[in-house]
């Protein structure tokens, strides 16, 4: 078995370049897992801004030490904080 970080990677995209504790308004940043070779999105959240820096961290932590199969489990069915 390989690790999930060979063949999927994580991409943020901030909802602003605004810190987010400065935000006016509530924000939200977009968290996708995307397969490397085809480019397809497997997973994606909206996940506020305030706790997307955390969220990400963790999805990659997880993506370095999982199996692909096991991690797509496991955050797939995790709902945004």
């Amino acid at each position: 078995m390989t690790p999930a970080a060979r063949d999927l990677a994580v991409v943020h995209r901030r909802g602003s370049r605004v810190p987010a504790f400065l935000q006016p308004a509530p924000k939200s940043d977009q968290v996708e897992v995307v397969e490397l070779d085809s480019g397809e999105v497997v997973l994606f959240w909206d996940v506020p801004s305030v706790a997307a820096r955390r969220f990400v961290r963790a999805l990659r932590a997880d993506l370095g030490g999982m199996e692909r199969d096991e991690l797509l489990s496991k955050w797939g069915a995790v709902e945004v904080p």
